[in-house]
């Protein structure tokens, strides 16, 4: 991921040698997954729950890869000597369920999805 865009209105007046397309390439994020896993489960009509999305990954880091970046690795799962990750671990995981609280409306709500929204906004 870079800085910038690469829909500038004005591309050909732009003559930074870093800069092509509209993208600053001084500024620059990579995000590596391995091993994603991605279910989708759809139970019986009538219930309570509606269905069911996981994601998980068994690891990613997030590098800041710009020329004056004072940490190379910005997010990873963590582990040392003195506390190791055990082997079959996933450093992310994340289900969704959806409910429908009144058997009687067709209304689905995703409660994790609502909590997360209000942890981070």
């Amino acid at each position: 991921m870079y800085s910038g865009s690469d829909w500038s209105k004005n591309i050909k007046s732009n003559t930074h040698s870093n800069n092509i397309l509209g993208r600053d390439r001084t500024v620059c994020l990579e995000f590596a997954v391995s091993w994603m896993e991605f279910q989708y489960c759809i139970f019986t009509p009538g219930g309570v729950s509606v269905s069911k999305l996981s994601l998980l990954a068994l690891d990613f880091n997030l590098y800041d890869r710009s020329t004056d970046a004072p940490w190379k690795v910005v997010l990873r799962y963590y582990d040392t000597k003195d506390h190791p990750r055990e082997s079959s671990s996933k450093a992310f995981k994340l289900d969704l369920e959806a409910v429908r609280p009144d058997l009687f409306t067709p209304l689905e709500e995703y409660r994790q999805l609502d909590f997360l929204i209000s942890f981070f906004w």
